[in-house]
């Protein structure tokens, strides 16, 4: 339903801010955390990083956030092809105190920019198949300087279960009720996430299952 551009633009708000709600739960940001820290350190203590389909912009906000209170000069931007979307992060980020940028940008269509150290999204390649990921996953590995990080649902039976049974219980918006068992339904196996990265050209791939519902693709050059 988050993807309908007809969404109700009040009920549109109202799942951005539980999405956030259920990323800070399962703590997301903690499975790209290891890996940013770990690239800034091997690049100088810096990183540019840009957030792919970043919503409302809680991951690059959270890790902007965390980056700061560690001294560490990590620049974190986004983008989405939704305006609302953009229009929302936006405004989260002025009431942060936040430098990051959000833009929109229709990923699969238009080329990305080649000025960030790392390309990463969260929560995104659940919403297009296979043919698309593949094309997102090799614009993105052309597109970053140092690194790929791709942050999703994992599908599994037991994942159903949980992302159902979370979202009723921490969320209001009855449009997340209904996407994130959706979500689950179409999101990839470790195995169909490696495959596709393979079909990329990824360099160094590493995908990894993480506690709740989670995968974590690396490919790194360095």
């Amino acid at each position: 339903m988050m993807d309908d551009p007809l969404l109700d633009e009040r009920l549109h708000a109202e799942a951005l801010v539980d999405l956030g709600k259920l990323n800070a739960l399962s703590k997301g940001t903690d499975i790209l955390w290891k890996p940013l820290l770990r690239l800034a350190s091997q690049n100088g203590g810096k990183l540019k990083v840009l957030d792919i389909a970043t919503g409302g912009g809680d991951t690059p906000l959270e890790l902007s956030a965390r980056a700061a209170s560690e001294g560490i000069a990590m620049k974190i931007d986004g983008c989405d092809f939704s305006q609302r979307a953009v229009d929302f992060a936006r405004e989260e980020a002025s009431k942060a105190k936040c430098d990051s940028d959000f833009f929109r940008l229709n990923v699969i269509d238009e080329a990305l920019p080649t000025d960030y150290d790392v390309m990463m999204c969260s929560l995104f390649t659940h919403h297009i198949d296979e043919d698309d990921v593949v094309l997102l996953l090799s614009k993105m590995g052309s597109a970053s300087r140092l690194a790929v990080l791709v942050n999703d649902l994992l599908r599994s039976q037991l994942n159903l279960i949980l992302v159902t049974l979370g979202t009723r219980l921490f969320c209001k918006s009855k449009v997340v009720h209904f996407d994130g068992p959706a979500s689950v339904h179409g999101a990839y196996t470790l195995h169909e996430m490696k495959s596709m990265a393979e079909k990329a050209r990824l360099e160094q791939i590493v995908v990894t299952e993480h506690f709740p519902c989670r995968l974590l693709l690396e490919s790194r050059r360095i």
